[in-house]
């Protein structure tokens, strides 16, 4: 890679911070910024110089979005300021700001005001991750030989089911990044306004059920009593209803 890109991917995208919601925090891990001073990717100076901007970022004019503090370290270094005596403020970091990305209630992927559909959507699908430290999904993938991630503000569930396949003993959830997953009917649970969801991966993930999938489950439903039934491979499961 010519040292021109190096230099323009490390000063703009290394260290990503992120903010989603009124949630802020570090992606990669308490270890990882403990090293950023002994690493040789920063100096030592770059540590206090996060620690300010933890604090700040707290503040509520700094909206949900992906944050790169390194970036602004590196480039107040080259232009000969002192970076710990530089203001904390919002328009000085924009050229190291990127818009939240987010999944509306309905299952919509936005980039700020931006609708992510097609072919990006299904990248971003594709290198979805989720981050068990910040408890928030992201997308993660290498552009060029630096590691890219941008976190996820989900108001639905990233994933989501499309179909259910029925042709073996076991249902199987077909997902909307293209993989498929065994129904644990146990896991399923109601929502709001007849919203269906279950667990998957481990029961890490949460996922949400299409119209179609949806209506699958549903038209076996029976109310015993307070309790609600569906029958999936000839056995009859409890629906918890959760509010």
């Amino acid at each position: 890679m010519a040292d021109a890109l190096l230099d323009r991917l490390l000063r703009r995208w290394m260290f990503p911070m992120v903010k989603s919601g009124n949630k802020f925090g570090l992606p990669y891990g308490q270890e990882f910024r403990e090293g950023l001073g002994t690493s040789g990717e920063y100096p030592p100076a770059f540590t206090p110089f996060l620690e300010r901007f933890l604090v700040a970022l707290a503040g509520p004019e700094w909206q949900p979005g992906s944050y790169y503090p390194g970036g602004w370290f590196r480039s107040l270094a080259a232009q000969g300021a002192d970076p710990l005596a530089a203001r904390l403020s919002v328009e000085e970091l924009r050229p190291f700001f990127r818009d939240e990305l987010r999944v509306d209630g309905r299952g919509r992927w936005w980039l700020g005001a931006k609708p992510i559909k097609g072919r990006v959507l299904s990248f971003f699908l594709k290198h979805l991750h989720f981050d068990p430290a910040l408890n928030l999904y992201c997308v993660r993938y290498q552009l060029e030989s630096v590691e890219e991630a941008q976190y996820l503000h989900p108001e639905a569930p990233p994933l989501r089911v499309r179909r259910i396949d029925r042709s073996s003993d076991l249902p199987m959830l077909e997902l909307n990044d293209g993989t498929r997953e065994p129904l644990d009917p146990r896991s399923l649970w109601l929502g709001g306004e007849d919203r269906l969801f279950a667990k998957v991966r481990s029961s890490v993930w949460t996922v949400e059920f299409d119209d179609p999938a949806r209506w699958d489950v549903l038209q076996t439903v029976e109310q015993s009593g307070d309790c609600c039934f569906v029958t999936l491979a000839g056995d009859r499961w409890e629906l918890p209803v959760k509010e």
